[in-house]
């Protein structure tokens, strides 16, 4: 069963999450901005070029979620 921190997160799937230019930068900038967190618990990020995404899922695409538990 999710945990509410989970749920809350789902709960708003059009919240913004942080932009950066690749994993490196987001996962950084991200551990340093929630030092302690561990990998699975940092926000979610985005890679862009120019403040867009630079892949999107699209109409016809498959997602696999894992959620814990």
């Amino acid at each position: 069963m999710p945990t509410g921190r989970w749920l809350k997160r789902a709960e708003n799937p059009c919240a913004r999450p942080k932009a950066a230019a690749n994993a490196t930068a987001a996962v950084n900038g991200l551990r340093a901005s929630h030092p302690g967190t561990i990998d699975q618990d940092l926000p979610e990020f985005v890679i862009a070029d120019n403040g867009q995404p630079i892949g999107t899922i699209e109409d016809g695409d498959s997602a696999v979620l894992q959620l814990p538990g």
